[in-house]
């Protein structure tokens, strides 16, 4: 396998917990399809909200083949569904593209950590292929940088992240900046001021700072500084 970090790199993924299962991590939402350098939804393919929101992220398929524009969608431990249909956990948008095309699963291997990744055609009309290997129905491994082509158009970049190979790990001494908008300790914010009227007896340029006026306010014009007047 050749270094990941050496051949790509994923735009706007820089410095992301990959195996975090907190989904309230700054992480794109699985909802969308990630367009790598924009970070917003690519207008003709999407990933379906699945329950898979707590498998850990392990790599991605990457492709430029809609318009030049980068895409990536997210793979996690288990079974990624793609396929045209919104039910899938990828859904690609393409016309020679099934409802349901292929799955892709992903296995954590307990004795070594070390992943492997198997896909399977599951009943499509297109068909697929496999680094130019056209796939019949049953499963075939795949690996890291393998080229993935769906229905016609479609060519997906497998990248599968094993952590292990790179030394990626928790760090102790890991210091997270607190966002703007978290507020633990709201500071003191004071009372607004109430908007004076005009032209009232309490209003500032009319004040008498050392006098008394009746609650009616009449004739405090006629009033001078120390003066009270009961009406």
């Amino acid at each position: 396998m050749s270094d990941l970090q050496s051949v790509t790199v994923v735009p706007g993924m820089e410095g992301r917990d990959l195996y975090a299962r907190s989904v309230t991590q700054h992480i794109p939402d699985p909802s969308e399809t990630m367009v790598a350098g924009l970070q917003q939804k690519g207008p003709k393919s999407s990933v379906s909200d699945s329950d898979k929101k707590l498998s850990p992220i392990v790599g991605f398929l990457y492709s430029i083949s809609r318009d030049g524009t980068p895409e990536y969608w997210p793979l996690r431990i288990g079974t990624n569904t793609l396929g045209r249909s919104k039910d899938n956990d990828i859904q690609l948008k393409e016309q020679t593209i099934s409802d349901k095309h292929a799955v892709i699963s992903i296995k954590k291997m307990k004795s070594t950590g070390r992943l492997i990744a198997s896909i399977r055609d599951v009943g499509s009309k297109t068909g697929m292929f496999l680094n130019d290997e056209e796939l019949d129905y049953d499963n075939h491994s795949c690996k890291h940088e393998d080229i993935i082509k769906i229905g016609d158009s479609y060519e997906l970049l497998l990248l599968l992240v094993d952590v292990s190979n790179y030394n990626l790990k928790v760090r102790d001494n890991f210091m997270p900046i607190q966002e703007e908008d978290e507020q633990p300790n709201a500071a003191f914010q004071p009372v607004p001021q109430v908007p004076e009227v005009p032209d009232s007896p309490y209003s500032r340029p009319h004040r008498i700072e050392d006098g008394t006026i009746d609650m009616s306010g009449a004739n405090y014009h006629d009033l001078e500084g120390g003066e009270t007047k009961l009406l």
